[in-house]
């Protein structure tokens, strides 16, 4: 289930890093439009086969479950953070830049992307390649 804001979304995944809950964490990411997103920049062809778009979505969140099991979750605990602005890439996609303070002072700007798709706002990774495209606009 998505989330009704994109800011929900990235709280949502930063909570569930927070009480180490990785079913909380897939949940708030979308990674069948991560692997869209991959593959029509791969090649545009790709994105419209379904099967390979299922499996390559299958295969990222077993990676992403995989790296919280195998190299733990990131350390949210100390954490604070806000949304300094949001930038609609498309009507579907957005990047919010969030700054991260942590408790020794130090801070940290943080690029992050959102998608809405039908049931709502999830985190998402964007290719570098679209990002880039995207930045240019």
């Amino acid at each position: 289930m998505g989330f009704p804001t994109p800011e929900d979304a990235v709280k949502a995944l930063n909570a569930a890093y927070v009480s180490r809950d990785v079913e909380a964490a897939a949940s708030a990411k979308d990674f069948e439009e991560e692997a869209r997103l991959m593959l029509r920049n791969i090649n545009p062809d790709f994105a419209s086969d379904s099967e390979l778009l299922a499996e390559t979505a299958r295969v990222l969140e077993l990676a992403f479950r995989a790296q919280l099991r195998d190299s733990g979750f990131p350390d949210f605990e100390s954490v604070q953070s806000r949304f300094l602005s949001r930038c609609d890439l498309t009507p579907t996609l957005v990047e919010l830049t969030e700054e991260c303070m942590f408790a020794d002072g130090a801070r940290s700007l943080e690029k992050v992307h959102a998608f809405l798709g039908p049931t709502g706002w999830r985190v998402i990774i964007v290719p570098a390649d679209l990002k880039a495209s995207t930045e240019r606009r």
